[in-house]
């Protein structure tokens, strides 16, 4: 059995020096999100969470602005509208949106959600920069582009 180091601290993030101020503002916005729920541990994610994960994505971008939409738990119901971006500034950014988890799966967020649109290239970034980090015990976020 593999002991695991608990490190514990603030998780640096960077922005991209090509972001738009609509990506920062909502790298930003994820922060605070992140924020809101910390503090917030890592923990790995087997293959049947991987699977669950994708595929509560692929049900969120399909119903997402759905009134009717049915499967779903009241936690993680979509609301339709403005308040499913990260930031508003997403609707008519004109960047690819992916289907982002609030609080990320590998920090213990739940697979099946809450979601929301984050631009591609910032859920990624983001994504990457905490699987990477060496804080395993996160009791905060920040961004280089976030006052």
């Amino acid at each position: 059995m593999q002991n695991t180091v608990i490190v514990s601290g603030v998780v640096p993030l960077k922005c991209k020096g090509d972001w738009n101020d609509c990506q920062k503002k909502q790298m930003c916005s994820k922060v605070a999100s992140l924020n809101k729920s910390a503090p917030l541990t890592k923990r790995p994610l087997n293959k049947r969470i991987k699977r669950a994960k994708k595929s509560w994505q692929a049900k969120y971008s399909r119903d997402w602005n759905n009134p009717n939409a049915e499967g779903w738990y009241p936690f993680n119901k979509p609301k339709g509208g403005d308040a499913e971006y990260a930031h508003t500034c997403a609707k008519t950014n004109g960047k690819p949106l992916q289907a982002d988890h609030i609080v990320d799966s590998q920090w213990g967020g739940n697979a099946k959600g809450p979601f929301q649109w984050l631009d591609a290239s910032v859920n990624t970034s983001i994504g990457s920069q905490m699987n990477n980090s060496e804080i395993t015990h996160a009791t905060g976020f920040t961004a280089d582009c976030c006052p």
